[in-house]
């Protein structure tokens, strides 16, 4: 049995946000090909089931995957971001409090939860569907919830941060007596997709 980890593709969320706001912000333009780019990835999976954070931009992106495999939406607010702070505002606050959770992974925050007890409701959703054995799985969230669960379990980290692309694909084959990691941080390409990052590349060296 394989379970997919999909982080949500590019959200429209802007700096001056607090996590709080971020929660009903969707995919931009680019997250919605790399959200179909991804689906038409995931089609070839064989998945059985199709579960997805309630957060905005991971059920948008979910949407693509749906269309492409003709599997319903299953929500679970488990796969829900890690909010330290869901007011704060000041992006170099969000920065320093997410930071320090992450270095401090079982101090309980504000928002009145750990770095730790966030990577447990994934593993939590795992050790759930994965004693079912009812096929593979696809399962959209955040982030930071599946670096933590992939350096926590099998010791992936980056020396960037931002190492986890948007709408990329990581893997877990629960078959065994141990969770295996099969691949992680997969980004799926097509055409229309490459032509898009060309343009705004482009783009961004004419602004300078």
């Amino acid at each position: 049995m394989l379970v997919y980890l999909i982080r949500h593709a590019e959200s429209l969320v802007v700096p001056g946000m607090s996590d709080f706001e971020k929660y009903n912000v969707g995919i931009s333009d680019l997250g919605k090909l790399q959200a179909k780019a991804t689906a038409k990835k995931i089609r070839g999976f064989n998945i059985k089931r199709l579960v997805s954070s309630p957060i905005l931009r991971a059920k948008e992106t979910a949407e693509f995957i749906k269309f492409y495999t003709n599997l319903p939406i299953e929500t679970d607010d488990r796969l829900r971001e890690f909010f330290p702070d869901p007011n704060q505002k000041d992006t170099g606050e969000q920065k320093r409090i997410k930071y320090y959770s992450y270095s401090n992974p079982q101090n309980v925050t504000v928002g009145g939860e750990s770095f730790d007890g966030a990577i447990k409701r994934l593993e939590e959703i795992l050790d759930e569907l994965g004693s079912k054995n009812s096929g593979n799985l696809c399962l959209v969230t955040h982030r930071v919830i599946v670096e933590g669960f992939l350096y926590k379990n099998f010791g992936i980290k980056s020396s960037e941060h931002e190492w986890l692309r948007p709408a990329s694909i990581s893997c877990i084959d629960l078959s065994g007596d141990m969770k295996r990691l099969v691949f992680y941080d997969l980004r799926p390409l097509d055409t229309e997709l490459v032509i898009e990052i060309v343009k705004r590349r482009f783009r961004y060296i004419l602004t300078k």
